[in-house]
């Protein structure tokens, strides 16, 4: 399902960075801001979007770079592009490791759901917490008592 609504205020965003970036004499990295379009985009949007803001927002680095320091590029400029886009970068790692372990962690939860239907809520907790997985060769001692009633 598509969200107009966010992808709208993350291009924004990030919009109003790269004018801010490449025409305002602003010496300091002014692109570490599009990791809030990246965390916008993290919010509302699917994984692919997350990652298609981040490349966006990498490439609007490094066209304001070069828009405004070409053919020379300071040490210092290159040093902050280089922040910006190490920002942009672990934000999204980080961001697509928080929705990860999210989907993990989601998954479990219905599993567990799944076996509180068919068992008490103690064995729910201890099939919860094995190890590991219930497997073919676990052998138990049982016994099994048929009663025909008449």
């Amino acid at each position: 399902m598509r969200k107009p609504l966010p992808a709208l205020i993350c291009s924004a965003w990030a919009g109003g960075i790269f004018v801010l970036d490449t025409f305002t004499p602003f010496e300091f990295s002014v692109a570490v801001l599009y990791v809030l379009a990246v965390l916008i985009a993290a919010t509302y949007l699917g994984r692919r979007a997350v990652l298609a803001t981040a490349a966006c927002c990498t490439a609007l680095t490094l066209v304001s770079l070069v828009l405004v320091h070409h053919p020379h590029f300071p040490g210092t400029a290159l040093l902050r592009a280089a922040i910006s886009v190490a920002a942009i970068g672990i934000t999204t790692f980080l961001v697509l490791l928080n929705r990860a372990t999210g989907d993990r962690l989601r998954a479990s939860e219905r599993q567990r759901a799944n076996l509180a239907r068919f068992f008490s809520p103690s064995l729910v907790d201890e099939l919860a917490d094995m190890e590991e997985p219930l497997s073919l060769t676990r052998s138990q001692s049982a016994a099994v008592m048929f009663v025909d009633v008449v």
